[in-house]
């Protein structure tokens, strides 16, 4: 009897742990089941995510927002959030991408009233119109060098515009907006402008002008037509060719005034030259990352080189004619040794007429699509003429640009035409300084150069930059403590430009100002990028990945060209090599998670901005 009862009791006991394993198996299951729910998952990362945002971590919630988007891409309150964390970072365009997304996948309406508020939110008020001529830098003083007290440091961009403003309103004869001048057909120009009121006349009409690209008055000018005097005159007259060709000049409205012919505004370019194409072909789409197979520099001087899909073309001096005469005079303040490249000569008609036929010979050649004229042109080592100020330097390469830009387009249409700048961004060099005189930053660049093309009639120039690590020789950027402060210091003020903080470019390129004729942020490209391997193979190979990581993350860097400079050790080792072949392919996944934890981050977010 004893027996059965503790056969009874183990069998009870048995039984007992068999219910409570099947309820907690149930719960179990049920708790899985629950995790994988794919509402309560979108719910998660959702408020995961906003609750980032709160915390001012809007990288962290830009992801938690990637993975709802994988469970749920028809989700509004995703694609809302996302946007928000976009323009939290700067990445405004990208912003704006993720809203056209939203509307496409959901329909809602709420989508475009996101984006049209957040343009508005980023268009300035009031838009500031380009000075119709560049603003004259003030004469040098010395000053204390900005690196040793503070790099990058700006004045008020609001007394700067207000500057323009008031010089604008106190010149005479500027017209109150140009409407500009256009090819009508191929054989026929139409120039239009638009003035506050008519000028006056002494014979009721306003004449025009033909000007070459180095004539800034009517001495020398030609008279190419006529039309009554008005505010808005327009005037149509046969595109022909004088000591320069017709293409490459400018148009001007003038106006009898008191016996004397007075020009009325600014003179104009020929805006759409692709009118008169005869080799245009198709674009192929850049990957993110490239090599010298996809660039290569042409000699444009000796007519030497290989045709690639981007050229630079660049002046090494050996041809008298398309070398800047200013190049040969006493220069007051040479700039460092070393070989020079030369800035292209349109200062001339010799000059001109050269430089077109060779710009269009180069344009002419398959396989090549976009052209950059000439090699960090901020550098005058690189597009040299003897020192001068500034904005005569600007000058002087803008008009061998619009030569160049003309040239090329009118031949292939679908070709694109950059300026190309070194990593000197914002460091604002004191005249006390001898590299004051060897270089201009690349911020104040952009704005001369912007400012007179629009001012001749807005076109549509791309942006080449190169965005190196600082210094060129250290590649572990991510770890600074082996070298001087400074380095360091250049790039966080951004005084200087690496792949590392490049986005200070490419944001400063999508303000209205600095937009294509359409209104579209132009178009860039990382030209050349070196990543030394002096520190080591792992770190060059885990500085390339990461670099290629800031152009994925940039929306408005074309490609990434990675350059071989054996002088800063920037040839691939065989790592280096194996992380290149896997960015872009099946195995990014793993190069990406070595690379961070190589270098010890969990999110890219942390070191590129």
């Amino acid at each position: 009897m004893l027996e059965k009862l503790k056969s009874n009791k183990r069998l009870i006991i048995i039984i007992a742990v068999a219910v409570v394993a099947v309820a907690v198996l149930a719960l179990s299951i049920g708790g899985v089941v629950r995790a994988n729910d794919p509402v309560r998952r979108l719910q998660k990362y959702c408020e995961s995510a906003k609750k980032l945002m709160e915390e001012s971590k809007a990288e962290a919630a830009l992801e938690e927002y990637k993975k709802a988007l994988e469970i749920d891409p028809s989700s509004g309150e995703v694609y809302l959030g996302m946007s928000k964390a976009y323009t939290a970072l700067g990445r405004y365009h990208e912003a704006e991408i993720i809203l056209d997304k939203g509307y496409e996948a959901t329909g809602d309406a709420g989508m475009q009233s996101s984006k049209s508020e957040l343009i508005a939110k980023l268009a300035p008020s009031p838009t500031p119109t380009p000075s119709p001529t560049p603003t004259p830098k003030p004469s040098p003083t010395p000053t204390p060098d900005p690196e040793e007290e503070k790099e990058g440091e700006e004045g008020s961009e609001e007394e700067e515009e207000e500057m323009e403003e008031q010089q604008m309103a106190s010149a005479p004869g500027v017209p109150a907006n140009t409407a500009g001048c256009v090819l009508a057909d191929a054989s026929t120009v139409r120039l239009k402008m638009s003035f506050s009121s008519a000028p006056a006349s002494d014979d009721g009409k306003v004449h025009v002008y033909q000007l070459a690209p180095y004539q800034y008055s009517l001495d020398g000018a030609t008279e190419v037509g006529s039309a009554p005097v008005s505010a808005n005159p327009e005037a149509s007259f046969p595109l022909t060719n004088g000591a320069v060709g017709g293409l490459y000049c400018k148009y001007v409205f003038a106006a009898r005034q008191n016996g004397a012919m007075a020009m009325l505004g600014e003179p104009q370019y020929i805006t759409n030259p692709e009118l008169l194409a005869t080799n245009t072909r198709p674009r192929v789409n850049y990957p993110k990352k490239g090599l010298t197979d996809y660039f290569y520099n042409w000699n444009l001087d000796t007519n030497q080189g290989i045709p690639a899909w981007i050229m630079q073309v660049n002046n090494y001096g050996n041809n008298g004619t398309l070398r800047h005469p200013r190049a040969n005079q006493a220069d007051s303040h040479m700039v460092d040794e070393g070989p020079l490249q030369y800035m292209f000569n349109a200062s001339n008609a010799e000059g001109v007429n050269a430089l077109a036929s060779a710009m269009k010979g180069v344009a002419n050649m398959s396989g090549t699509q976009d052209y950059i004229i000439g090699n960090e042109v901020n550098v005058r080592k690189w597009c040299y003429i003897a020192y001068t100020d500034w904005d005569t330097y600007v000058r002087e390469y803008m008009q061998g640009f619009r030569v160049a830009y003309n040239a090329i387009k009118s031949t292939n249409a679908n070709a694109r035409v950059f300026i190309c700048l070194d990593q000197n961004w914002d460091r604002n060099k004191p005249a006390n300084d001898r590299e004051y005189y060897w270089f201009m930053d690349g911020k104040d660049f952009i704005n001369s150069f912007n400012a007179m093309i629009c001012a001749g009639g807005n076109i549509d120039w791309g942006l080449s930059f190169h965005p190196h690590p600082v210094p060129l020789t250290y590649a572990k950027f991510w770890d600074m403590g082996a070298i001087d402060p400074i380095y360091a210091r250049m790039v966080n003020t951004n005084a200087m430009v690496s792949f590392q903080n490049m986005s200070v470019i490419t944001n400063y390129m999508t303000s209205a100002s600095l937009r294509s004729p359409s209104g579209g942020v132009r178009h860039m490209m990382a030209s050349e990028t070196g990543i030394s391997s002096n520190q080591g193979a792992d770190v060059q190979a885990a500085a390339l990945y990461a670099s290629y990581q800031a152009a994925c993350r940039n929306p408005y860097v074309d490609i990434m060209i990675y350059s071989f400079d054996d002088s800063t050790g920037a040839r691939f080792t065989d790592r280096a090599w194996e992380v290149y072949n896997s960015m872009g392919g099946p195995n990014e996944a793993e190069t990406d998670a070595w690379a961070r934890a190589y270098i010890g981050i969990s999110d890219w977010g942390q070191l590129l901005r």
